[in-house]
């Protein structure tokens, strides 16, 4: 393979591998990876992202024989950070400031001395633990929850990732790494209902594992079922089938392990409404769950400060809608289109892609408690438990349509106003055109969802 194709490649996975971990859907995937083989002079490749794999392939020139490579990306945590460092290295790519190999330099450099590296950890693991504990702070607000709970929420919050980092450290599958997780929630919960009177059991376990419920890889899931890459979507499922069961695993377990000690005096199992909770203490928890998870996601600074307020903002919308008189789910519709629309808008002064920002001020609306409630109930033979698991699977749905509804109108807008030359900020947003500064491949079809900055 002649050099320029083979780190025209080698780019082309490395990027591909951060978007999967990132949790990127497979139509945003492709899409960054044919502008970068694009801009690199790689005109003839073609590229595939499916359950997890990318395929990335050229045909034979003259004597040269065709290539395939094929390569793993199994799913991860979003790194907002690398996410921004990837928008810029596409739009330079594209506009010619960075060479391949310059961009192939750096991200092989992250890889070899990045926040994984040793003397990184301890300041990554600190900062994701602080993070989670706000995020777990924060749905506690959100489900109503107590003083005493919404504290025993933050430090179960801090333990629970303790466990699933130390199995991580141990090179553990990820499922048992979730079990562990689940486990240190269900013991930690039933020592802080022994201590304190008025926590709830049921809700300091499931704020404390919040972090790993079925949130951002079931929007990428739904997302991928709505434009069509179905085995993507099922790969996906199926994620989020064994991340559940993993957890549930480890919960089970604990009340099992407890049973002897509290009988049925602990209430494990509930449903979580959040009645008669203020509209103030609502829009709190959502600023904090977002705001949590960008933290733990690498975000900082006025980023942070964003995305916080953008999950505020989205849940205000909630309320708002349900005010008047919509339905939940339409409300959630509803929001998502608003935000999927400010993402879009928003996506050049964060220096993020807007599906990665979109993500992360939905999470308040995530439906991973009703997915874990379901699968849980199921266990210990709950009713109701089907009903949770098909209103996991509507309000996904509803999030992942309401936000690419919204990137669309926003986008088809960005596009009506630089055909108008009413935007001199068009150009700064350059996954809004996938093929950056090449003329022949901006004549994108109006229909497709290819221009849109995911």
């Amino acid at each position: 393979m002649p050099s320029r194709d083979d780190d025209a490649f080698r780019l082309a996975v490395l990027l591909g591998e951060a978007l999967i971990r990132g949790g990127a859907s497979s139509a945003a995937t492709t899409t960054c990876l044919q502008r970068a083989l694009r801009s690199a002079g790689v005109d003839d490749a073609t590229v595939g992202v499916t359950m997890g794999q990318i395929i990335l392939s050229r045909p034979g020139r003259g004597t040269s024989a065709a290539i395939t490579h094929v390569s793993e990306a199994p799913p991860g945590s979003l790194d907002l950070e690398l996410r921004r460092r990837i928008t810029a290295m596409l739009d330079d790519l594209a506009q010619g400031r960075r060479t391949v190999r310059e961009c192939l330099a750096e991200l092989e450099s992250r890889e070899a001395d990045g926040p994984g590296s040793a003397q990184h950890t301890g300041a990554r693991h600190a900062i994701a633990a602080a993070g989670l504990s706000l995020l777990g702070v924060g749905f506690c607000l959100l489900m109503g929850g107590t003083a005493a709970t919404t504290l025993c929420a933050g430090v179960l919050s801090v333990a629970a990732y303790a466990a699933f980092a130390a199995m991580q450290h141990l090179r553990s599958p990820g499922i048992f790494s979730l079990a562990a997780a689940g486990l240190t929630a269900v013991l930690g919960a039933t020592a802080a209902t022994a201590v304190i009177d008025d926590a709830q059991t049921a809700l300091c376990i499931v704020a404390a594992l919040a972090a790993w419920l079925a949130g951002i890889t079931a929007y990428g899931a739904a997302q991928d079922m709505i434009t069509g890459w179905y085995l993507s979507a099922a790969g996906r499922v199926m994620d989020i089938a064994s991340r559940t069961a993993g957890l549930v695993a480890g919960v089970a377990l604990g009340i099992h392990l407890m049973a002897p000690f509290v009988g049925e005096s602990v209430a494990y199992i509930e449903a979580l409404r959040p009645d008669g909770v203020t509209w103030a203490t609502v829009i709190t928890g959502a600023v904090l769950v977002s705001g949590g998870y960008g933290l733990a996601s690498s975000g900082r600074g006025i980023r942070l400060v964003a995305l916080a307020a953008l999950g505020g903002l989205v849940q205000l919308l909630v309320l708002i809608a349900q005010a008047v008189g919509l339905s939940s789910f339409v409300a959630i519709l509803a929001a998502a289109v608003v935000v999927g629309a400010i993402c879009v808008r928003a996506a050049p002064s964060l220096g993020l892609p807007s599906n990665a920002s979109m993500m992360i001020a939905l999470l308040p609306l995530f439906p991973g408690s009703y997915i874990y409630q379901g699968m849980l109930g199921t266990i210990f033979g709950v009713d109701g438990s089907g009903d949770q698991l098909i209103a996991g699977a509507v309000t996904a749905f509803c999030l992942s349509m309401g936000g690419l509804l919204g990137q669309f109108l926003a986008s088809r807008s960005l596009t009506a106003a630089r055909a108008l030359g009413l935007d001199d900020h068009a150009d700064d947003d350059p996954q809004d055109d996938p093929a950056g500064a090449r003329p022949e491949a901006r004549q994108l079809p109006a229909d497709t969802l290819q221009h849109v900055r995911l």
